[in-house]
């Protein structure tokens, strides 16, 4: 019990003053004297008792009053959970609703956000017109406000699944910051907070923040999971390698996961966007047995043939589909882009035509296929125009011994503007040459370094490349393979090596070393220079076969005898030297922006995709580094940018996350003890909101109405007993006289 006016209870201590006022103003007794005084005397003592019972009842009566009068003044509030007095009481609650992609698992026709949607109605049918409630979707950053239950009821038919909202840590803080603002007095209605979701593990993050709960606050998790869930769905889709010339062969790698209980299924692989309409859908059965949720299935295809004309990436889409959907839909199909690369054209320039010398630079552009290689004297590049010249991708001087006075400024002029220049010297050869080549080139600003002198490695101890770091984004996918799929050139024994090659001098300002040998100097092996728009890259060694002894049994390198490295080499450097610093990135995950390069667009730009409408479709133009950045796309599925003349000029894929299909169901003792002891509930019982308000703290009783009511009361009786007690009784009538005779005259006779 508390009081409001609690000072006023001193006004008890007035209680005592009936008790004085009748002890000093009691009346004191009369003495009459009155024959036969023993029969008096009795009825006195019974009149006395009689008196001080009247006397006594209405001084407690009295007392009553002025106690009930302070405590009524101070207004008693009486807390009870058992008086169950108030019954339909208004709440301030807020509905949190988990819209990840698990919620649309489907048990009975129904899903499982159906059923939170109804648990949802029914609380809002008990809550009380004067409640307060917010609908907040575990989806959404839109702030929420709390509304009249009739006007929260229609955000209930806005809720929808949403890919990657991710646990519901976030959701529940904004939500119980909700609740804190509204008032927390005694008097208050209960705030309460409903979480409805299926308990996957993807709801709730352990190892993030756990929510702090205000006081007061409770929370009830609804849980409309299903106990053993059954599904079959794909994971993740991988295509290895991500780029391919045309025609090549790819992989497509499909991860598949069950639950435990055993699957047979099929999947199918095909081409959303295939210019080859003959080519047929690949199919491959799925079985796990009982006890093995996880499986690998490879599809082989073959990248379609492009045009001769087209130079640039052409994305080619395909779709993995199960044949026989199940209870989660969301996880039976992935989707995926390839990047068809177009021939660009590579410009090889040498002296003179020589098979022995070009033999090897053409084989590594023909097994490739990412580059149309010519090779051209300079004579019969000389008719080439900067224009027709800015068209090839990358210009190589492949072992020249001189270079025509006029060409290096038009190599200037052409890396200037965003070429890419390799220049792989010659051997002994260039020694006659070696000085007017260097003066001509640095004056160029072609070389990253001069060309210093040929050293010669014994034959028995060859200098070897330094282990790839993986700090130069040219060698970044070299020191990759060799963590992952450890390639040839990976072993000790057949890392590469030189047994003669350049030694440069003092490198230019804007040169470095992109990968060097282990000598004494740790000599460049690879140097690369920075002009304008464009780069160079020296090598070090010529790229042919040659030998250093006369009996040719000890080669120069073992770039092409021992190992795969120097057609990868050349491959790599003629990629980074067409700008593919690195792969594009073409395939997502829903939750992140894409953002695709986008080159020789003509706008206005378009997309097409899945649920796109009106001005989503319509996108900006690409950055001054050709990429846009396309944040209208969340939804699972393969996209198209069009130019204004509705050709495809990129594209890319959305995939849910793995994680979002995960049926492992998170334990109750995890939840619970964040959200508060017994704050799970299962959702196939009815969810009562009295439930919960019985076990909230009851609103303080009033007392005042009921101590006036009882004032009254006393008064009323007070008032009663004291005109019965003290009521005057009529005057008696004074006794008439006697009659007596006359007086006997003085000294007479009676007769």
């Amino acid at each position: 019990m508390s009081f409001i006016h609690a000072y006023l209870l001193g006004g008890l201590l007035l209680a005592g003053l009936p008790v004085l006022l009748h002890l000093l103003l009691r009346q004191k007794p009369k003495r009459l004297p009155f024959p036969a005084f023993r029969f008096l005397k009795a009825r006195q003592r019974i009149n006395q008792r009689k008196l001080q019972l009247q006397h006594l009842l209405l001084l407690l009566l009295r007392i009553l009053v002025l106690v009930v009068l302070c405590l009524a003044l101070a207004r008693p509030r009486l807390f009870s959970d058992r008086l169950g007095l108030v019954t339909d009481r208004a709440v301030h609650a807020v509905l949190l609703f988990d819209t990840s992609a698990s919620m649309e698992y489907l048990s009975s026709g129904v899903s499982r956000l159906d059923e939170a949607r109804l648990r949802g109605r029914e609380l809002l049918d008990e809550m009380n017109p004067g409640s307060r409630v917010a609908v907040i979707d575990a989806g959404e950053e839109v702030q929420a406000a709390l509304l009249p239950p009739a006007e929260a009821r229609p955000r209930l038919d806005t809720l929808r699944i949403r890919p990657a909202t991710g646990p519901l840590n976030t959701a529940v803080e904004r939500a119980l910051r909700l609740l804190e603002q509204q008032p927390a007095e005694e008097d208050s209605p209960p705030r309460l907070l409903y979480i409805f979701s299926d308990r996957t593990r993807n709801c709730w993050d352990s190892a993030g923040f756990k929510p702090r709960l205000p006081e007061g606050v409770q929370v009830v998790f609804v849980d409309v999971g299903i106990e053993s869930p059954r599904d079959l769905g794909i994971d993740r889709i991988e295509i290895v390698p991500p780029v391919v010339a045309p025609e090549s062969r790819f992989e497509v790698r499909v991860s598949v996961r069950g639950t435990p209980e055993g699957h047979e299924n099929e999947l199918a692989c095909t081409f959303d966007n295939d210019p080859d309409p003959t080519r047929t859908t690949d199919r491959r059965p799925v079985q796990l047995a009982n006890g093995i949720t996880r499986e690998q299935i490879v599809f082989e295809r073959k990248a379609p043939a492009l045009p001769s004309d087209i130079a640039q990436d052409v994305p080619v889409q395909l779709t993995v589909r199960l044949g026989t959907r199940d209870a989660l839909n969301n996880n039976n199909a992935r989707q995926a882009t390839l990047l068809v690369r177009g021939g660009r054209k590579l410009l090889t320039l040498v002296n003179t035509r020589d098979e022995r010398r070009s033999r090897i630079w053409e084989a590594a552009h023909a097994a490739t296929r990412h580059f149309s290689c010519e090779v051209r004297t300079f004579d019969e590049a000389s008719k080439l125009t900067p224009r027709e010249l800015a068209g090839y991708a990358v210009v190589a001087l492949l072992q020249p011994t001189t270079v025509p006075t006029d060409w290096w400024p038009r190599l200037t002029a052409y890396v200037r503007s965003g070429g890419g220049l390799a220049i792989v010297p010659a051997g002994e050869e260039l020694q006659p040459t070696r000085e007017e080549f260097n003066k001509a080139g640095l004056s160029a600003e072609l070389l990253p370094a001069p060309l210093e002198r040929l050293v010669d490695a014994p034959a028995d101890k060859p200098v070897v490349w330094d282990r790839f770091s993986g700090t130069h984004p040219l060698m970044a996918p070299f020191a990759a393979w060799v963590r992952g799929v450890d390639p040839d050139f990976a072993r000790e024994d057949l890392r590469p090596f030189v047994r003669r090659y350049w030694k440069l001098g003092p490198l230019v300002k804007e040169a470095l070393s992109i990968a060097p040998y282990v000598d004494a100097d740790n000599s460049p092996a690879l140097a690369e220079r920075l002009l304008g728009k464009g780069r160079i890259v020296l090598f070090t060694t010529p790229l042919d076969f040659r030998f250093v002894d006369e009996r040719r049994t000890i080669p120069w390198t073992n770039y092409w005898t021992d190992s795969s490295f120097g057609l990868v080499l050349i491959d790599r450097v003629c990629r980074y030297l067409a700008g593919e610093v690195s792969i594009p990135q073409v395939n997502f995950l829903c939750g992140e922006v894409p953002t695709v390069p986008v080159m020789d667009s003509q706008p206005p730009l378009s997309l097409t995709g899945p649920e796109l409408a009106g001005a989503e479709r319509n996108l900006p133009p690409p950055d001054e580094q050709g990429m846009i950045r396309i944040a209208q796309a969340v939804s699972p599925g393969n996209y198209l940018i069009l130019d204004a003349r509705k050709q495809v000029v990129a594209g890319f894929s959305l995939n849910l996350s793995d994680k979002e299909s995960d049926l492992q169901r998170v334990p109750i003792e995890e939840l619970e003890s964040v959200l508060g002891e017994g704050s799970v509930v299962s959702a196939r019982g009815t969810i009562s909101l009295q439930e919960a308000l019985s076990s909230a703290r009851q609103p303080p009783l009033e007392l005042l109405p009921y101590l006036m009511m009882l004032l009254l009361v006393v008064l009323t009786l007070e008032s009663l007993l004291a005109n019965r007690f003290y009521r005057q009784l009529p005057a008696a009538e004074p006794a008439p006289r006697p009659i007596l005779p006359p007086p006997l005259p003085t000294g007479g006779k009676t007769p």
